[in-house]
């Protein structure tokens, strides 16, 4: 029973959180936004909860198609 206890309790921090709000997109963020792949990646992996806005920034190159 505490096993069971201590799982549920741990279960919200073992969990990556989904995602919602803006975020900045391109060279010098910190992963997984240091990419459009990447970023991409992450929404793909941990979902959203709201809506979600990726913004390039102008110093950054665009990724190859």
């Amino acid at each position: 029973m505490k096993k069971l206890i201590t799982l549920i309790l741990l279960l919200p921090v073992l969990a990556s959180a989904q995602l919602s709000g803006t975020y900045l997109v391109g060279t010098g963020q910190a992963s997984p936004f240091n990419s459009l792949p990447n970023a991409i990646a992450r929404i793909n992996s941990v979902g959203v909860s709201g809506p979600v806005v990726l913004a390039w920034l102008a110093t950054s190159p665009l990724p190859s198609p």
